[in-house]
């Protein structure tokens, strides 16, 4: 298995942009998609004092990202694009959920990127039915859709 941690973290740098704080977002304050409750959490693990964060850096949020989600869902394991469809999905709906979308997926690499992509479509879905997350719909779905053509790719060895 490659280790595709840096063109992974790349594509949510993208994905993710710099600091955000809208009202309608349930995570609250983010920056690099880091949530002020994981830097928290993050600082706590290294033993250091908590901060706004807004002070994350892009290399503080890289071990945050390598941390708390490559690694918890054992992405180094994983086949070449399944290890970013499962990094993504941790980091944008939950690492709980993409551990158990993994688990209930079968078949190759590129069957299962497609199983998780579209489960997780159906989920940012029907989440956006609620009036105060439909703004977030198309941005969503967008993602999922660029996940799912990158780690197809990937998974081919492009």
């Amino acid at each position: 298995m490659a280790n595709n941690f840096t063109a992974a973290l790349a594509y949510v740098y993208d994905d993710e942009g710099l600091f955000s704080n809208d009202p309608g977002d349930h995570g609250g304050a983010t920056k690099y998609g880091i949530t002020h409750d994981d830097f928290d959490r993050w600082r706590n693990f290294i033993a250091s004092r908590h901060a706004d964060v807004r002070s994350l850096t892009r290399e503080e949020a890289a071990l945050i990202y390598e941390t708390f989600y490559w690694q918890e869902l054992g992405c180094n394991a994983l086949p070449a694009g399944l290890d970013y469809c499962a990094f993504d999905l941790g980091v944008n709906s939950g690492v709980a959920r993409a551990k158990r979308y993994l688990a209930e997926s079968s078949g190759t690499p590129a069957e299962r990127i497609i199983q998780i992509c579209d489960r997780r479509a159906k989920f940012l879905t029907a989440l956006a039915e609620k009036p105060s997350q439909l703004k977030f719909k198309r941005g969503w779905l967008n993602r999922v859709k660029h996940v799912r053509a990158r780690a197809l790719a990937m998974a081919k060895g492009k």
